[in-house]
């Protein structure tokens, strides 16, 4: 029983990644494992209500939105652009190539941003203040050419310079939701041997050029509910 469980949780971990970020279902995991789709919905409201997460029976049985959480709180995609000012002081105490305490997520973590830093190349975690109530969340920006161009610079020699930078908003065509739904048809295109998967030359020069530098390919494990 505990090794199911065990499982089934590990698949429930696997389910979001920044690259592919396709999302098996219960009734796949539970053919997976060879157990009913009862079974599987019964582990994760465990899990969830060990987190502290819950749902009403409202929300379950007329609710076609999903939720995701990084770190026990909702992710939501940015609607408005963030500029922060990186001092010196942020490039002191940083820390090359982590997510949590590079460059930029120190500039937030000064700015009062503790719980769910997470900066990547191209994408970044924040935990913000939102809504009228200013409740906690966690927003999910994307990065423009400077910034990302900047980030890379500072993973592969240190290099950072102090400045005003811009965490842009996501736009309706980036949003986690157009993602899996991109991630689902492609990976049905694969299965039916209609998806292009050769990589170009340009591609695997960029690759090349960019060693040493984080992404979040795989890391980003988001709770879906």
């Amino acid at each position: 029983m505990n090794d199911t469980r065990e499982k089934a949780l590990e698949l429930r971990g696997k389910m979001v990644t920044e690259t592919l970020e396709t999302k098996m279902t219960q009734q796949e995991i539970a053919n997976k494992l060879g157990v009913t789709k009862s079974r599987i919905s019964q582990i994760f409201q465990e899990e969830d209500e060990k987190k502290g997460i819950t749902k009403n029976k409202h929300h379950i049985e007329n609710s076609k939105e999903i939720k995701r959480f990084f770190n026990g709180l909702e992710v939501i995609e940015a609607k408005e652009d963030l500029s922060v000012f990186v001092t010196q002081e942020d490039i002191d105490t940083s820390i090359r190539g982590d997510e949590h305490n590079c460059v930029i997520a120190k500039c937030l973590q000064r700015l009062g941003c503790k719980i769910g830093v997470a900066i990547w190349r191209t994408i970044g975690y924040v935990d913000l203040p939102y809504g009228k109530n200013g409740e906690q969340k966690i927003v999910r920006f994307k990065f423009g050419k400077k910034l990302k161009k900047q980030i890379a610079k500072y993973d592969q020699t240190g290099e950072f310079k102090p400045g005003i930078y811009k965490l842009n908003s996501i736009k309706k065509t980036e949003t986690l939701k157009k993602k899996i739904e991109y991630g689902r048809k492609h990976l049905e295109a694969l299965r039916n041997g209609n998806a292009k998967t050769m990589v170009k030359k340009d591609d695997k020069r960029k690759l090349l050029s960019l060693s040493n530098v984080r992404f979040g390919n795989g890391k980003i494990n988001l709770i879906h509910i």
